[in-house]
């Protein structure tokens, strides 16, 4: 009897330390990430750091930008038996809804452009997310105001993406209200970025770097080759100033993970979400760069230089 009593006691210490980091009575939400970009990883940062402080279960994987990969990721979340997955970025989420639209549980999406140009809409009483549309006519007008003789702003994008067709469009929608014409290059890889933007300086006064795939991993190319014709280099979101851009009214994707990660604690309890676009904004001018270019920061903007 006194053996028994001594299994029973190591059995249950055991059972007590599993290996498990799922508790049961805490939610588990999955997150899918396309690939290992600084806008991507700063989103998965603000839904960590809100999920932490609200004790979610957190099943995260990666693609690393192998969209075979990220449909196996999405594949074998099924079997974790988690109420709810988000999907950052617009190949994430439209994975995450093939894959688990039958399942009906909630699906958010975080820092998709165009909702709409893949099926997402206010209807999809299982899906709801936070957009990255960024304030591009603010941003522009920051162009106009901070270097004043740019007229000719050249913009790249992937050919066939739809996250930066969208994003195209509506920049050459914004300009009709500034002076400045938008130059606008298509290519399908970075090696065809390497061979165009040689051309597209010849044209321009400044870039615009967007959010799509291309130029989130193209930016350093894209500001070495401005760099050589002394063309500031603007952008949408503030996780690129780092890598030689002047400035940016930006949305911040850190910000843009918390917010996705509220979305997705509130659809877990309720249906017919709105989709919500970025709650916050920032005016960020790098004095180094303006320096190197010898641009003068007019004083309504000392407030916002780093």
């Amino acid at each position: 009897m006194k053996r028994f009593m001594i299994v029973l006691v190591v059995l249950t210490l055991l059972s007590g330390c599993s290996s498990s980091p799922k508790q049961k009575d805490r939610p588990t939400i999955a997150v899918l990430q396309f690939g290992d970009f600084a806008s991507l990883n700063d989103t998965y940062q603000g839904i960590e750091e809100i999920f932490e402080e609200q004790g979610v279960n957190v099943v995260y994987k990666n693609a690393n930008a192998d969209t075979s990969v990220l449909m196996m990721n999405a594949q074998s979340i099924q079997q974790e038996l988690v109420d709810a997955v988000i999907g950052i970025t617009t190949q994430s989420a439209q994975t995450a809804i093939n894959v688990f639209e039958h399942d009906r549980i909630p699906v958010i999406f975080s820092a998709v452009s165009n909702p709409e140009a893949i099926g997402i809409t206010d209807a999809m009483d299982f899906v709801t997310g936070v957009t990255d549309t960024a304030p591009y006519l603010q941003q522009l007008q920051l162009i106009e105001k901070l270097t004043p003789d740019v007229k000719k702003v050249g913009i790249v994008n992937r050919i066939g993406d739809v996250n930066g067709i969208y994003q195209v469009e509506q920049i050459k929608a914004a300009a009709t209200r500034t002076q400045l014409e938008i130059i606008n290059k298509g290519v399908n890889d970075v090696q065809e970025l390497g061979v165009a933007l040689p051309m597209l300086m010849q044209e321009v006064d400044a870039m615009f770097v967007i959010t799509d795939d291309l130029n989130v991993s193209g930016t350093s190319l894209i500001v070495d080759h401005a760099n050589k014709k002394s063309i500031p280099v603007y952008a949408s979101e503030d996780g690129q100033l780092e890598e030689g851009i002047l400035a940016s009214v930006s949305i911040n994707y850190v910000e843009i993970g918390r917010q996705t990660a509220k979305l997705a604690l509130r659809a877990l309890n309720e249906k017919n979400l709105k989709i919500e676009t970025p709650e916050h904004k920032v005016t960020k001018i790098n004095k180094k760069v303006a320096t190197e270019l010898g641009i003068t920061i007019p004083n309504e903007f000392s407030e916002f230089t780093f």
